[in-house]
């Protein structure tokens, strides 16, 4: 790498991502979770074309690579906007170092959701400052039909291959990305942990059954959700003396039960939350079926997973089988797990609801026994502190950290004094084919 940059005010982090702090995705609710309590200073970097909501607390800059057209984005012409965005790409670049080097920035952490990522390591290759890779998705997913998606995944493989450090959101996706792109240490952080987990299921009234969504509900989802509504309507007139009710929150259903009733909360703070499960049954957590998603379900996990393991409720898991959750979960029995879109297979296992059953009580038991694998912020320090200030590379002496909690940027602070690998350290991957499930070509 080239010269090195130095703060003189101490490190400073620059996030780099293509979503705000107050973005309601998973992505956003991960960030939030990491930089709430920040042990050092940090800029957000969004890199949507779309101007992000004021950030709740923090520094966040937008730097868009290109205007936001309103109503346009919506319509068949918006697949043309990317050569805008091509055409100003000299003038981003400048305008992202500029911003990361005025910013007094000594690290540099970044999430491969669009081009930014790459722009963002060839600032920390030219200035020497560590680079942080945190996978959420494969790029496959999240940006597919991308008129330059081989190109990224090329730039993807090289940057994994380089980065001071790499994260990513489940053991599926880190083993996969070794297979691909070179086994190299990694991380696995999904979620912010409760601070203090449930020692038994929570108590839950007789007769009722409030079912409870959280989160953004996508395109994707509205399958699973027809048959939920059609097995929630079956449970009703199974038992009608129950209170049966459905109640999301930050989205609304694209389909309504028609004898259940059903709220719809807007999107609020993590704090609000866990003031809603104090009053619901259980969790329902589908995945979308079906080819054309399996490179986000085989390889990612929802942002709210650790959220529902931690929270002493039964879990209804709805989705492929083959889905990396869906094999977490499966591997604690810590679920009821339902991989068909078929009402009866739904309201067959009743949800979860009324009584609890022995089969709930040992998903909520299993589902917090589980909750260890994910690791600690705790546990993590521990670790990093072994490594005598040398931080994530020290890790690997002594192995990896399994899950570790999303909630505290020690990790990144005990790495502040490394510097990227050297040029040249690792060769650069053939280039990889697209569209084929199991990997890349080489």
């Amino acid at each position: 790498m080239g010269r090195t940059h130095e703060s003189r005010t101490g490190g400073l982090i620059a996030f780099v991502q293509p979503f705000g702090l107050r973005d309601s995705s998973g992505g956003g609710r991960i960030l939030r979770a990491l930089l709430q309590e920040a042990p050092v200073p940090f800029l957000s970097i969004c890199t949507s074309v779309r101007p992000p909501a004021p950030p709740p607390f923090g520094r966040e800059v937008h730097l868009p690579p290109r205007p936001y057209f309103g109503r346009i984005e919506a319509t068949r012409f918006a697949r043309y906007l990317h050569w805008i965005a091509e055409w100003r790409r000299p003038a981003f670049e400048r305008a992202l170092e500029r911003t990361i080097l005025e910013a007094g920035a000594t690290a540099i952490h970044a999430i491969p959701h669009g081009e930014a990522f790459w722009q963002a390591f060839q600032v920390a290759e030219r200035y020497g400052l560590p680079y942080f890779l945190n996978v959420h998705d494969d790029m496959r997913y999240n940006l597919a039909g991308h008129p330059k998606l081989d190109f990224l995944m090329d730039r993807l493989a090289y940057v994994w291959q380089r980065a001071t450090g790499r994260i990513v959101i489940s053991e599926a996706m880190g083993e996969a990305y070794c297979r691909w792109f070179g086994r190299l240490p990694y991380e696995i952080v999904t979620d912010g942990l409760p601070d203090e987990l449930p020692e038994a299921p929570r108590p839950r009234p007789e007769g009722r059954a409030v079912v409870y969504f959280m989160g953004a509900l996508h395109l994707s989802y509205h399958p699973n959700f027809r048959v939920l509504a059609e097995a929630l309507d079956r449970l009703r007139a199974r038992r009608p003396d129950w209170e049966v009710t459905f109640v999301t929150r930050g989205s609304r259903t694209p389909v309504r039960p028609r004898t259940v009733p059903v709220q719809e909360l807007p999107y609020a703070p993590e704090a609000e939350v866990a003031r809603d499960l104090d009053r619901v049954d259980v969790l329902y957590m589908p995945l979308p079926f079906g080819e054309q998603y399996s490179w986000f379900t085989r390889y990612s996990l929802s942002t709210k997973l650790v959220t529902y393991l931690g929270s002493g409720l039964p879990i209804l898991y709805h989705g492929p089988e083959d889905a990396a959750a869906a094999q977490l979960l499966a591997r604690y029995g810590a679920a009821v797990q339902v991989h068909e879109l078929e009402a009866d297979a739904v309201s067959g296992h009743r949800t979860g609801a009324g009584s609890p059953g022995r089969t709930c009580r040992r998903c909520v038991t299993s589902g917090t026994r589980a909750i260890p694998a994910f690791g600690s912020a705790r546990a993590f320090l521990e670790v990093a502190g072994r490594g005598s200030g040398r931080g994530i590379h020290r890790l690997s002496d002594y192995g990896r950290v399994r899950h570790i909690a999303f909630g505290r940027l020690h990790a990144l602070r005990r790495a502040l004094p490394l510097r990227g690998g050297r040029a040249g350290e690792f060769p650069l991957p053939p280039r990889l084919s697209r569209g084929r499930m199991g990997g890349v070509s080489r």
